[in-house]
């Protein structure tokens, strides 16, 4: 990004773009400040139906392994993962430098093909749609549930989402 000389500060953060149907291993970025993209290198493999948080790729369906389709969202506490196909109401938290996961909080709604999102100015989550909660948006905290926030006006799943701030500093929840 450095060749595009921006300055540095929160308003030139971008969105990471990754995998797809038709972009098995294809990462983009995307700049909403400025409207500028470009093409990084690819994964390592093919991904579908993946979540990320920052340049962490997390489930989603790719070659050669179960599809797992759970959410993830970094915390201090380490990488929870939540939801998805086989434990919808589940989460597990993996701590780094452990090779296993340890259950976490239940989820307060089923939770599969959803799409997750943190959020910049709160140590939270939100969470968007799914296949049983297609308008349903909630936050949550390392806790747990936290609160409903305003339904999405077309329900959805299988869906992309993301944050980001404008230039006036405001934040951008993305579905």
């Amino acid at each position: 990004m450095s060749s595009w000389n921006l300055p540095e500060g929160k308003h030139n953060r971008g969105i990471l773009v990754s995998g797809g149907y038709f972009g098995l291993s294809s990462i983009e970025v995307y700049v909403p400040s400025t409207g500028l993209s470009c093409s990084l290198p690819d994964l390592p493999g093919t991904r579908y139906y993946h979540t990320m948080d920052g340049l962490l790729v997390c489930g989603g369906q790719y070659t050669y392994l179960l599809p797992v389709l759970h959410l993830c969202w970094q915390t201090e506490q380490g990488l929870l993962l939540m939801g998805g196909n086989s434990s919808p109401y589940t989460t597990d938290i993996v701590t780094m430098g452990e090779e296993q996961a340890v259950p976490s909080f239940a989820m307060e709604y089923e939770t599969r093909m959803a799409c997750s999102m943190p959020d910049l100015t709160s140590d939270s989550v939100i969470i968007t749609g799914g296949h049983d909660t297609l308008s349903t948006v909630s936050r949550y905290g390392v806790l747990g549930w936290v609160e409903d926030l305003p339904s999405l006006v077309v329900g959805r799943y299988y869906h992309g989402c993301g944050s980001f701030y404008r230039r006036d500093g405001t934040q951008v929840h993305l579905v």
